[in-house]
């Protein structure tokens, strides 16, 4: 995934720095999906959605405002055990940050793909790994599941995340945490360094988190004061022969295997939860809903009992109407 990820080759396996226990199977696919199977088509709800966002654009809005939310913890906490490098969260003590949950843009299945796919929406190819809220803000880091879960403590050169950052600046990212490399892969920005860009579009929020992570290069060296590195996931538009080329190219085989592809619309702001204006396929799923080839590594991952997208989501859809057994409820 070199051509894709701008990842750095050396890697940590000092483990005690991030939750201990940590799943190293991905689980990245089972929090963006959505049921789609709703009254109105997806494409029906994401001109809702477009339009609304139309209409937002000329409200008054308070974008810090938006995020204060996020830190009130952080303010609380101010007397909290001082950190040398970083303070791991037990895996049957996690603290749980209920006003941080569902505070990630999550995806449905690209089920319904748009006409205006190459025109307008762009790709990143994602890496496995678990997604995370990272917010630096007050001298420290913290990383967030999506149930709100504290999963780790640490410094970071994230501003607003050490000792040596200004104390009221703050960041918050939507990243992928993948176990083995002991780094965060960036996938999105809500605010840095006390810019809010959640209510900018996906093109400009993209343009500035891959500029100011370019800016930033100790942030991809594991060092005392940033124990966990940060990359980039990059971006390009949703062409369909650059995706092509890129899934020609990525093999299944290397240190980070690729999880999946993720669509956005370019003029989605960053919306809490999921949104039909971002979507979602697995890379054995792009022949058969954009007619592309892929990597023959990608192919040998499709279940055997896969038959295709629609069919899938109808099964899960079946499955979640069915009654509950007595002895199930039991349990």
């Amino acid at each position: 995934m070199d051509s894709l990820i701008t990842s750095n080759s050396e890697q940590y396996t000092n483990n005690e720095l991030h939750e201990e226990g940590a799943p190293l199977k991905s689980q990245f696919a089972d929090l963006y999906k959505a049921n789609t199977l709703k009254t109105l088509s997806q494409s029906q709800r994401r001109e809702n959605q477009l339009q609304l966002l139309k209409e937002r654009r000329h409200q008054s809005v308070d974008e810090k405002r938006n995020l204060t939310d996020l830190f009130h913890d952080f303010k609380e906490n101010d007397h909290e055990e001082q950190m040398d490098v970083v303070i791991p969260c037990k895996t049957n003590s996690k603290m749980r940050y209920r006003h941080l949950k569902n505070k990630l843009m999550l995806s449905e299945w690209f089920s319904d793909i748009p006409n205006d796919l190459e025109l307008n929406w762009l790709f990143k190819l994602c890496p496995s790994g678990v997604r995370n809220l990272v917010i630096a803000y007050r001298h420290k880091t913290m990383a967030f599941s999506i149930e709100g879960k504290r999963q780790a403590k640490f410094i970071s050169h994230l501003p607003g995340g050490g000792p040596h950052s200004t104390f009221n600046k703050f960041t918050v990212l939507d990243c992928v945490y993948n176990v083995a490399q002991k780094c965060y892969y960036v996938l999105d920005v809500l605010a840095w360094n006390g810019f809010v860009l959640k209510n900018s579009n996906t093109e400009l929020r993209f343009y500035w988190i891959k500029s100011k992570l370019d800016e930033t290069p100790e942030l991809k060296e594991a060092t005392r004061g940033n124990p966990f590195t940060f990359v980039e996931v990059n971006f390009l538009p949703a062409e369909l022969p650059l995706l092509e080329e890129k899934l020609s190219q990525v093999h299944d085989d290397e240190q980070v295997s690729l999880d999946g592809i993720i669509f956005y619309h370019r003029e989605v702001t960053y919306i809490e939860n999921r949104t039909p204006l971002v979507g979602w396929l697995k890379p054995y799923m792009v022949p058969e809903m954009l007619h592309i080839p892929v990597h023959p590594s990608f192919m040998k991952h499709k279940p055997r009992d896969y038959i295709c997208l629609a069919h899938y989501l109808q099964e899960k859809h079946a499955k979640k109407k069915r009654p509950k057994s007595s002895e199930q409820m039991e349990r």
